[in-house]
């Protein structure tokens, strides 16, 4: 009975340090989770590197970061375009995001010329704290093809996730005569 109860007080006693310490390296800004910083969306042929996109094209969308993310444990991606004639997509949809933190890209594929509007989901898991975080908001792209939001999602178990929408344009296929 007696070594139960050491147990519990030297249970009880690393917990409150480790509460402690927790709660002092709350605002230290090397613990301090960041998401990363989108400048844009860039298309180009794969293969070739031409942005005269085509239909049957292979297209390459990259979201750019203008700066990485810090803290970050996982990153899940989803790419999508709404449509009747939505293009096929092709993309890495998991990252360890600290160890590997790439642009994301997807390969899109589109049968029918048109305009699309390209949507980007990026949900980043935190592996560090929050707080200092400014909060949520929305960047349009310069060029007006566009935007980008970024939100905070949850407590404990937080994540920052990114959307991205962009225009992309998708000229008919060149006639092989």
């Amino acid at each position: 009975m007696k070594h139960k109860t050491k147990l519990t007080v030297f249970a009880l006693a690393a917990s409150a340090i480790l509460f402690t310490a927790c709660k002092e390296n709350m605002n230290d800004e090397k613990y301090q989770s960041m998401p990363p910083t989108i400048s844009g969306v860039t298309f180009h042929v794969a293969g070739t590197g031409s942005t005269d996109l085509r239909v049957g094209d292979k297209i390459v969308a990259t979201v750019v970061q203008s700066s990485l993310g810090k803290l970050l444990y996982r990153a899940d991606y989803s790419w999508e375009t709404p449509s009747v004639n939505s293009p096929t997509h092709s993309y890495s949809s998991m990252a360890i995001y600290d160890n590997d933190p790439h642009n994301p890209t997807d390969t899109i594929v589109a049968s029918k010329s048109g305009q699309y509007t390209l949507k980007f989901k990026g949900t980043y898991h935190i592996s560090g704290n929050s707080t200092g975080w400014g909060g949520n908001y929305t960047e349009y792209f310069s060029d007006n093809t566009g935007k980008v939001s970024y939100a905070l999602q949850g407590s404990g178990f937080a994540s920052y996730v990114i959307t991205i929408e962009k225009k992309l344009i998708i000229n008919p296929a060149v006639s092989q005569n």
